[in-house]
Parts: structure tokens; sequence; C-alpha cells
């Protein structure tokens, strides 16, 4: 008796995901590999610049919207897919880096501020109550 297992041909599917920080973006790549793995990575940022790496960072000195692709291939097998999404850069999301310092949040130094003065009045007290236990 015979046994037939279908075996679906391979295939592959692109998308990416991105992040601003002011005009840099970080690309994400992201695929549905099926049966063939991915050989080539190749994106185009739609302001002449491209790369091959997997997961970029951009640095974009035009504004307005920008149509990025993102492609992938399989030698092996010819296969190859490519997914385009439209991003806009505008100039009033310029990014300005803001120290650490001030990033962090300080309330706890308030509680600490909060504290000190409970435990002076305490010592005051206690020294008060001290006193008049003596006089």
């Amino acid at each position: 008796m015979h046994s037939f297992v279908y075996k679906p041909p391979p295939q592959l599917q692109a998308w990416f995901n991105y992040t601003w920080n002011g005009h840099q973006v970080i690309f994400t790549s992201d695929y549905i590999s099926l049966g063939a793995c991915v050989t080539f990575h190749q994106w185009n940022f739609g302001d002449g610049g491209w790369s091959n790496l997997k997961n970029p960072v951009h640095y974009y000195n035009i504004e307005g919207n920008l149509s990025v692709t993102y492609c992938i291939d399989n030698v092996t097998y010819g296969l190859e897919d490519c997914y385009t999404e439209i991003i806009y850069n505008s100039p009033e999301e310029e990014y300005t880096a803001t120290p650490f310092l001030l990033q962090m949040d300080w309330s706890f130094l308030l509680w600490a501020v909060y504290l000190l003065i409970f435990i002076a009045i305490i010592k005051l007290l206690v020294s008060e109550v001290k006193r008049m236990w003596k006089g």
C-alpha cells in the first residue's frame, strides 16, 4: 500500500514594522517562510537609500510620504516576496534628546524628604517628652 503525503510548495511572505526616533527609523523585518529559508533581504527606503540588513536603521533627511519596500528572496526555489508601505516623515516630529536624569521619576525624593521631616518631628517629640519627665 502506498501512502501519499502532500507537501505544499515553499512560500515566502514579507512585511515589516518600524519605529520613529526623530528622523531616524528602526525597521524590523517580519516574514513567513514555509519550506524555504530567507537567503536575501533587500530594503528600499524611498529616498534613494537601501540596505541588505535584516533589521536596518535608516536616517531620513527629507520629509513627506516615503514608499518603503522590503523584499525577501530564496534563491534555491527562486522565490521572492515584497511588501511596500507608505511612511510619513514630518518636520514637526523633530527628535530632541532628553538627558537621562530628566527622564527619571524623581517622586521618590519627595517621599524621602517627607520621611526625613517625619523622623525629625519624632526626634523632637521624644526629646520634649524626655525633658518633661526629667523636669
